[in-house]
């Protein structure tokens, strides 16, 4: 292993990860629609939206078929050979399996609404956000589609552009509209549907600066291959369904036992706790091409410090993240009003959850781009299983919090079993003496930033000043013991980028 190859590894996963990191920030947007929504509709409807924004993104990973990480993974081949007339044959392929999934999605999601809003949910008012959102399922599709084949060349602006900023964004000004015209849930409904449209407009302009769409077209109407990606991709497409069928089980029992406004509460305090999966989130789409890459080429040496470098740094960014939600989480829940301030327990516990998925849980991606995709199905169903039975019981002993308990707690589980499953296959694993470095950092600036007594404050204020206390402990803490050469030698360098381009 040369430390040459290894260095430009690390360049790369770097420079995607700020890529998609800043991207991550730019979705802020979506947070911003949600506020909207919260404020200006209330807790009911927000749950409302939620429960039926949720079935339909379970939907939409079977509309997928899993073709994402399929197309990096058969890519990375074509690429490497120059097959251009192959790369449009595959995309193309991809593309008319998902339009033909979006139509049978849709056709289930149609007959089934009205079981589903007065059956399940005893919610009536569903039935008009389903109907608008039956049209929103092959454009989800193909979005994905076409967006991964850009990742497969190992750029990253351009899915940060589509999904973090367009996306959102239009979401943002169409809530806003909803809100100015009173719309209610139908018109966030309608919001949500042209902004996914919107989305895959221009996710197709970016697909056409790398790869030329008149094969994406002959591919489409004489497809090729087909066996080839669904062998791999359905797998994975299960998965991704129970991915979100996992992420919204707690809420659709919550929903079931204690209501709508209390799904309302959950529903925010879960997306809030989703925010320190960012870094997991930003690095993910640049691992998958590496490891794929890497495992093609057998480079187990590169492979191995790539998973390692990959965790210890989700872990850094995850520690502080959580910190600063964790002694502020009940200020940030009541910025969209003071019912949801009753999450704020909740949002704590689902917090020491994501700070273990959002790390070690890269073990995923391990296991999907080395080849074991029906191995990852089998554990989101492991996942669903333990969730749908923990929440199940915690719920009845103690609502809200024991939702929590039970997602948490079956979070961390599984996330163990999946390096443990990487360990067997490939003899790696993420454990490194460097990651003691950042969780010591952690420990040593959360003790004082929560229990050294302030002057009698607001609430608010309290928390803000102990959260900014925390991230500074923490970050010089980290700088001066937690870091390594590596670690260091980014650092510099990013800061003289910005210090250069400033200076321009």
């Amino acid at each position: 292993m040369s430390a040459t190859a290894v260095r430009g590894d690390a360049e790369t996963l770097a420079r995607g990860a700020a890529t998609n990191l800043l991207g991550n920030l730019g979705s802020l947007s979506q947070a911003l629609a949600m506020f909207v929504i919260a404020r200006a509709f209330g807790a009911q409807v927000l749950g409302l939206y939620a429960l039926a924004w949720m079935l339909v993104r379970i939907l939409a990973r079977f509309v997928g078929l899993g073709l994402d990480p399929a197309i990096i993974y058969h890519l990375n081949r074509v690429i490497a050979d120059d097959e251009r007339d192959r790369e449009g044959q595959l995309v193309g392929t991809s593309s008319l399996l998902v339009v033909i999934a979006s139509i049978v999605s849709g056709v289930i999601l149609w007959l089934g609404m009205d079981v589903v809003a007065h059956q399940v949910f005893d919610e009536p008012r569903l039935v008009i956000a389903y109907r608008a959102f039956v049209f929103a399922l092959p454009a989800m599709g193909l979005t994905g589609v076409l967006l991964a084949a850009t990742r497969a060349r190992k750029v990253m602006k351009y899915q940060v552009i589509a999904m973090s900023f367009v996306q959102p964004f239009s979401f943002l000004i169409g809530s806003l509209l909803a809100w100015r015209i009173d719309g209610g849930l139908a018109a966030l409904a309608i919001a949500q549907t042209s902004a996914v449209w919107i989305t895959t407009g221009v996710s197709l302009l970016f697909y056409g600066k790398l790869f030329r769409i008149g094969s994406l077209i002959r591919g489409f109407f004489r497809p090729k291959e087909v066996v080839g990606l669904l062998r791999y991709g359905l797998p994975l497409a299960g998965k991704g369904m129970l991915a979100l069928a996992v992420t919204r089980t707690d809420l659709f029992l919550v929903g079931h036992f204690l209501g709508a406004a209390a799904a309302g509460i959950y529903s925010l305090a879960a997306d809030v706790a989703q925010l320190i999966r960012m870094a997991r989130t930003a690095l993910e789409p640049i691992l998958g091409p590496l490891v794929a890459e890497q495992h093609h080429r057998a480079d187990r040496d590169r492979l191995s410090a790539t998973y390692g470098r990959a965790t210890r740094w989700a872990l850094i960014v995850n520690l502080a993240l959580s910190g600063v939600v964790a002694i502020a989480g009940e200020t940030i829940l009541s910025l969209y009003g003071k019912t949801f301030t009753a999450g704020a327990f909740a949002l704590a516990i689902l917090l020491l959850g994501q700070v273990i998925a959002g790390a070690f849980g890269l073990s995923e991606m391990m296991l999907t781009m080395i080849g074991h995709p029906t191995l990852v199905f089998g554990n989101m169903a492991l996942l669903l299983g333990l969730i749908g039975v923990l929440d199940y019981a915690f719920i009845q002993l103690w609502g809200l919090t024991g939702a929590a308990i039970g997602t948490a707690s079956a979070t961390i589980l599984v996330t163990l079993v999946q390096v443990r499953q990487v360990r067997k296959r490939t003899s790696m694993h993420p454990w490194r003496m460097a990651l003691l470095r950042p969780a010591i950092a952690f420990v040593v600036a959360v003790i004082p930033a929560l229990y050294v007594p302030l002057p009698t404050v607001h609430t608010a204020i309290d928390q803000i000043i102990r959260s900014i206390a925390f991230l500074l402990l923490y970050v010089v803490f980290l700088s001066r013991f937690g870091l390594d050469t590596e670690d260091r030698h980014y650092v510099v360098n990013a800061i003289s980028r910005f210090r250069n381009r400033r200076n321009r």
